[in-house]
């Protein structure tokens, strides 16, 4: 194991009173602790799954990279490990003597969505740390033996997508110093450029900065107090204090703002904002999200922020971020065929005052046109104009947003008459019987109605549900707002829900002509087992409908959008017929399945809408919903790359005409990153050039040919089966050719390089120019180059260049020439 060695960009542990490494040697009780034996790397110890029937995945780091799911390499030396399976488990088992001991490890996210957890444990004790940052940080946890004995030492990744390395068992005094960063502090979302503290801005524009705070010691944890400093050129605005009250600590009467004015070593003017922070309201394990700031540098150079974090009286973390400028894309256009789905637009934490100053003319650059927020039920007495319908009002004013489709996360809740904050429920006299979702083990959940309750229109369920949602839809109208709540997008149903309550089991026996006494949980998942699903694919088909009824009674015409799986429920109906899968979209304008994958060039996708368009269940001429698939943005961690984003956007609108549309979720996290802004921009410029061809053209594939010049060479990657190996990735090119013979709009070729990296492949286009329809003075427009080609029967491509993808026009006019 060699020296330890810490980002600079941190304050250092030895600063921090701390001078711990992790290394073989008579302080370190583990064996192997940095994977670096000579005898195998991962001599001394096991990785299991937690639960045996679930798939195991991991993976060796190593410092030439493309070992995992990330960027992620060793922390030190030649080794590390990342753990790509859920709830699995690195062990090694040691004799202790009674006493106590400090178990660390330098750990880090490397490819997981959402913020991945560590559990340290030793023996039956654990301990839980939240791990948001791609950037290696030193996670401990102390623990007492008292009995000398061989104990297992384990780290578990709750979730997938977890490098770890560097781990160490030391005897541990009372007297000793702990690590000192107990504290993180990390810009939301956490993964990427950010991670390496740079954070991009536009020029010209107002940057939303979101805070995470994480601890992962509760113990330590006193009442800390940030303080942000920034040079005089950067104005920084909008730390929300109002939200910071609302979540104030024990003790503080109230958060107060304070501005200091100071200058730095060099004599540069600086100012700092200081304000005491927020309760960790969810519990110190988890993190903690509690707003931010936007900061405005006039000048448009590369400048600076710093964020530190003191408690007891100490600064505990303190980080310093470039803030790099960008320039906004020199062409934007909006697609108008093409739904571009912006899904949870704004952040509630951002004050309002900025929200109004950035995100319409944001939302505008990223060439979104189709606005949706999480709004619950209208309430019952009309309510005030809200700060997110104001923000929503100048985008319609001013940058001419027309398309609002709120949506919603529940739809079968409402059920406890006490009420969540966001169902505004009539009082009830008594429960309707068999109304709740009673769950195969016999217990009863109060705060959902079944699906045959629901199914039934059940007069509690409409009250709550129904009546709530038609009062959102007419909403805008009533308030005299310059847009409409033309749409609405219920994942509120993703799944079935199954009820085993009296009622339901009647009426399933009932419809399904079986004796009562026969119908039991038993007998429901094995001898009735497809009877069952089918009745309530049913069912949850039925409760679709009468929202989609409600909705369009409120506003005639109104677009109603499902998000499930992709051909419905996400689980359960697999057996099922397609055509029975798809029941639901009979009632609906557009199915927008979850398809989350992060940087993603692969075809699973793409093959579900290859089978549903051609099993005639996509389509509203076929009866069904057309598609508008959600693509991941962030989850709070991790970034989609712009350019994986422009993979699976052309890939799939090019497969089909039923793809009506692209959405992204979370939204509000792609406000977060400049150049998430600028690449989503030029990916829907893209969009807006070449939609016609997608939406009007006729597929003539035969026309254009794709062979490959040179094979791919042996990298380490993962095999089908998503194990570690090396071995040349398979690419699968296809071509795809619309033709529109129009004037200037004569075909397009779009090229497509499958592979489960971002590996494309050199090749050959070999072109039919007379069935492509070729006349005089016409040429090739590479899309991605921005350049002319010459119109000849054979040309050169190289997709490895230009992220799996070729997008060539036969035209003879220049995108925006007259």
């Amino acid at each position: 194991m060699r020296r330890l060695t810490v980002l600079a960009s941190t304050v250092t542990l030895a600063l921090l009173g701390l001078g711990l490494q992790a290394h073989a040697g008579p302080d370190n009780l583990l064996t192997n602790p940095g994977f670096e034996d000579h005898a195998g790397w991962l001599t001394g110890w096991v990785v299991e799954p937690v639960n045996p029937k679930v798939p195991l995945y991991h993976y060796r780091l190593h410092p030439g990279g493309g070992g995992g799911h990330g960027d992620a390499l060793p922390h030190t030396g030649d080794n590390a490990l990342e753990i790509y399976s859920a709830n699995t488990r690195l062990r090694q088992n040691v004799k202790l003597d009674a006493g106590d001991y400090l178990l660390t490890v330098w750990a880090r996210n490397n490819g997981c969505t959402i913020s991945p957890r560590i559990q340290l444990a030793l023996g039956d004790q654990k301990h839980l740390a939240c791990v948001i940052s791609d950037r290696y940080r030193l996670y401990y946890a102390v623990f007492k033996v008292q009995a000398a004995g061989e104990y297992p030492v384990s780290l578990i990744s709750i979730e997938l997508g977890l490098a770890v390395d560097d781990i160490s068992l030391t005897r541990y005094n009372a007297d000793d110093p702990l690590p000192g960063q107990y504290l993180h502090l990390d810009l939301h979302p956490a993964g990427g450029e950010r991670s390496n503290n740079i954070q991009t801005y536009i020029r010209g524009m107002k940057q939303w900065l979101d805070f995470t705070l994480t601890a992962q010691d509760a113990s330590r944890v006193g009442r800390p107090v940030f303080a942000i400093t920034v040079p005089a050129e950067v104005l920084l605005t909008g730390i929300n204090v109002p939200l910071l009250n609302s979540q104030k600590p024990d003790g503080v009467d109230k958060i107060e703002l304070a501005t200091q004015q100071s200058q730095g070593a060099d004599g540069e003017k600086l100012t700092t904002y200081r304000f005491v922070g927020p309760r960790f309201f969810d519990g110190a394990d988890n993190p903690m999200e509690f707003g931010g700031c936007f900061v405005e540098v006039p000048t448009g150079v590369e400048s600076w922020v710093r964020f530190s974090v003191s408690d007891r009286d100490a600064v505990v973390t303190e980080e310093t971020f470039r803030l790099v400028p960008l320039d906004a894309p020199a062409r934007q256009k909006t697609p108008t065929l093409t739904k571009t789905f912006a899904y949870h637009v704004q952040s509630w934490r951002a004050d309002f005052d900025g929200r109004l100053a950035t995100i319409p003319a944001q939302f505008k650059l990223m060439g979104f046109n189709v606005w949706s927020e999480y709004f619950g039920p209208g309430p019952r007495k009309t309510a005030p104009v809200h700060a997110d319908e104001q923000v929503m009002a100048k985008a319609a004013v001013a940058y001419g947003i027309r398309e609002f489709w709120p949506n919603f996360s529940q739809l079968l809740g409402g059920a406890d008459a006490k009420g969540v904050y966001y169902w505004d429920t009539a009082p009830r006299e008594k429960d309707d019987p068999d109304m709740y979702v009673v769950h195969a083990d016999g217990s009863v959940d109060k705060d959902m109605f079944n699906m045959r309750y629901a199914a039934g229109r059940g007069r509690y369920w409409v009250d709550a549900a129904l009546n709530g949602m038609q009062r959102l839809i007419r909403r805008p109208a009533e308030l005299g707002l310059p847009f409409q709540y033309n749409g609405f997008v219920n994942d509120g149903l993703e799944g079935m829900v199954l009820s085993y309550d009296p009622t339901t089991l009647a009426d399933f026996a009932q419809r399904m002509k079986l004796d009562p006494a026969k119908v039991t949980v038993e007998s429901l998942g094995s001898t009735y087992a497809k009877q069952w699903t089918s009745y309530n694919n049913a069912l949850f088909a039925q409760v679709l409908a009468n929202l989609a009824e409600a909705l369009r009674e409120a506003k005639p015409g109104c677009i109603v959008i499902n998000t499930a799986g992709a051909f419905g429920s996400q689980h359960g109906v697999d057996d099922l017929p397609l055509a029975e899968q798809m029941t639901w979209g009979k009632t609906y304008d557009y199915n927008m399945p979850q398809w989350y994958g992060l940087n993603f060039f692969g075809s699973f996708y793409g093959d579900f809408i290859t089978q549903g368009a051609d099993a005639k269940v996509y389509g509203k001429h076929n009866g069904y919903p057309d598609m508008i698939p959600l693509l991941l943005v962030s989850m709070g961690s991790q970034m989609q790359k712009p350019v994986s984003a422009r993979f699976m956007s052309i890939d799939m609108l090019s497969i089909s005409p039923v793809v009506k549309g692209i959405g992204f979720y979370i939204a509000t996290n792609g406000f977060a990153d400049a150049r998430w802004m600028v690449g989503l921009s030029q990916v829907n410029t893209l969009i807006a050039d070449i939609e016609d061809y997608y939406q009007h053209g006729t597929r003539r594939d035969n026309l254009v040919k794709f062979a490959k010049s040179a094979q791919a060479r042996p990298i380490e990657t993962r095999d089908d089966e998503g194990f570690q190996k090396v071995m040349a990735p398979e690419v699968r090119t296809v071509c795809r050719v619309h033709v529109l013979n129009q004037p200037h709009r004569q075909a397009l070729i779009t090229v497509v390089s499958h592979c489960n990296q971002g590996v494309g492949e050199p090749g050959d286009l070999t072109l039919d120019l007379s069935g492509l329809g070729a006349k005089p003075g016409m040429f090739l427009y590479d899309h991605l180059a921005g350049k002319k080609l010459p119109l000849t029967p054979k040309l050169g491509i190289d997709t490895r260049n230009t992220g799996n993808l070729a997008v060539l026009e036969i035209t003879d006019r220049l995108p925006d020439s007259e």
